[in-house]
Formats: structure tokens, sequence, C-alpha cells
């Protein structure tokens, strides 16, 4: 099996073929074996990476796939949805990327189609969820069915989305902590990272959540009840997931109100030191740009104390300023 890493070559199409056992277990298969099978061979899970031609070659070519069909698992644009037709079901899903260079709500994108023998699915990049799921066959302790396989391979996959987003709740706390503190260093571009991460995930939640009850009300004939059953309990976290969404962003938005009125407080406080300042000095400028106008006949320009009395004069101004400042309690 060609395990998947943060940065897969280029050339690599077929991330694994695993053929179960019907007892947890499966063996690895390549292209030529691929190509060989049948359906009473056992069951087949076939994940090919989509950046690669080899795929759309062999979705369109080899892999008897109907033609709409192996279009649509190879389109990377899809957003989540679901499609029973007849036996067969093709449904696009999104899980959390945690590649490098990824960002958060960059969520990658998992198409998959299955006819209850064989499940073919094509990634735009690696999956945590996925690539367990691959190990846990390998050494006998995976799912026995086609429908335990999709079963168990959602679940882990939204169960993945679930430390981003208390993830997102622990900034959101200290964000608020530093806020009620008074303190709003380095808060405002994660803020708006945040906004702009649930943004992202609210974009793709939202349509998966509608895929899943698809899922759940439109199963194919191969899905037991109690695939349908957890299905649906997978569509609940996913709800769930939404309802925190839009918790996190209204508690989002009033941190940064609170941020804003911190600002607008503050500048009011120094406009109105400035108003103050002003109206402190404003009759002191007054008189002496009166004293200062260069005419004849300005008092004590012969007498060698003037100076000393003028500063006298402009102090018991301003204290007198200062004093009907205080008893009007606008200081």
């Amino acid at each position: 099996m060609t395990e998947e890493t943060p940065t897969p070559p280029e050339d690599v199409s077929l991330i694994h073929a695993l053929l179960l056992d019907g007892r947890g277990g499966a063996t690895e298969m390549d292209w030529e074996q691929i190509a060989g099978w049948k359906p009473e061979m056992g069951l087949l899970w076939v994940h090919l990476h989509a950046d690669n031609p080899r795929t759309g070659r062999w979705l369109n070519e080899e892999s008897r796939l109907d033609p709409l069909m192996a279009e649509a698992l190879w389109d990377m644009d899809n957003q989540p949805r679901c499609l029973v037709e007849e036996s067969a079901l093709l449904a696009t899903f999104r899980g959390m990327n945690f590649n490098r260079g990824a960002e958060t709500d960059d969520m990658a994108i998992l198409n998959l189609w299955s006819d209850g023998t064989r499940l073919v699915t094509v990634r735009s990049a690696p999956l945590r969820s996925v690539r367990d799921m691959a190990r846990a066959l390998l050494v006998g302790r995976g799912p026995r069915t086609i429908g335990d396989l999709l079963v168990t391979l959602l679940g882990r996959l939204h169960d993945r989305m679930e430390p981003v987003l208390d993830g997102i709740e622990e900034d959101l706390d200290r964000f608020e902590n530093q806020v009620l503190r008074g303190d709003d260093s380095g808060i405002r571009e994660p803020l708006l990272e945040i906004r702009s991460e649930l943004i992202g995930f609210r974009k793709h939640l939202t349509p998966q959540r509608r895929a899943l009850q698809e899922l759940t009300k439109s199963r194919p004939s191969w899905l037991l009840k109690r695939h349908q059953r957890e299905f649906r309990e997978v569509e609940n976290l996913v709800g769930r997931f939404l309802g925190e969404l839009d918790g996190y962003r209204d508690r989002a938005m009033l941190i940064r109100e609170e941020l804003n009125n911190q600002i607008a407080e503050r500048m009011n406080r120094a406009m109105y030191l400035l108003s103050i300042v002003t109206g402190v000095f404003l009759p002191l400028g007054f008189l002496t740009g009166l004293l200062g106008i260069n005419v004849g006949g300005l008092p004590g320009t012969e007498v060698h104390w003037a100076f000393w009395a003028v500063c006298g004069i402009l102090m018991i101004m301003a204290g007198i300023s200062l004093f009907i400042f205080r008893r009007s309690r606008l200081i």
C-alpha cells in the first residue's frame, strides 16, 4: 500500500487498492489485479489521488463505471452532496485538511462511489481518516462490508473536526479574557482569521449535512437499517457542529464590538483631554497674542518686572479655568 503523506508524489495515482476478506482484514492489489477483479473475488476498495492524469484515464476507460459517474468522481469542484440511483451511491464529502501549508478551513474533498461490492474513492488531499481505515484493514481490525466501511469512514471523517472546533473555542475564550482585562494587543488579526474560518466551515458543513440527510433517507439496498441509524448519528454530529459554529460566530462578533467600543472609548478620552487643554490655554493664548502685537502703547514695555507680572497673571487665569472646570465636574 502507498501510504498517504502530506505531499504525495505527483505520479502517485493509486494510493491503495484493498480486497476485503469479510473478516475485518484486507490484502493489497495493484493495477493489474484491479483490472482482473470480479465481484465474486470479494469486496474491493480503490482509493485514488485526483491530481494525476492516470486517475482520470482509469475512471473513464478502465473502471467500467458510467461515464457521468466517472466524471463526477474526478471532479474536485463538487460541493458535498449525495445521489442514490438504484443500487449505486455517488457522494461528495469534505474532511479536515491537516497537510502542511493548508488553511484550516481549506477542507479536503472526498468523492466516493459504490454499488455495495466495490468502493471507489478519490481525494484532493491526504485524509487521516482514510489512512487510519486502510491501516486497520491491513492488520485485520477493519470493517467487514462496504456499508460498515462507509459508516466508519464518515464517522472518523467528522470526528477529526471536533478538535479543530474545540481549538477555535479556546481561542475565543482567551480573546474574551484579554478584552475584559482591557488588553487588545494581538487580537484583531487572529480574530479576523477565526471569522474567516467559521465562514468556510459553515459553507462546507451546511451542504454536508444535507448530503447525510439524503443518504439516510434514500439509502441503497445494500446498506442496512443499522447503517441508516449510524449515518443519522453522523448527521446529528454535523448539526451540532453547525450550532457551535453559529455560537462561535456570535461570540466573535461580540468580541469585535467590544474591541471597537474600547478603541472608541480611548479616542473619546483623548479628545476630551485635548478639549480640556484647549479650554485652559485658549484665553492664555489670546492674552499672549494680544501682548505680542507690534504696535506702540503696550503697557509695561519699559518696566523690568512686567514679564514676571504677565506670567503671574497667566498662572492665575489658568488656575481660574481649572477651578471652573473642576466645579463644573468636567475634570
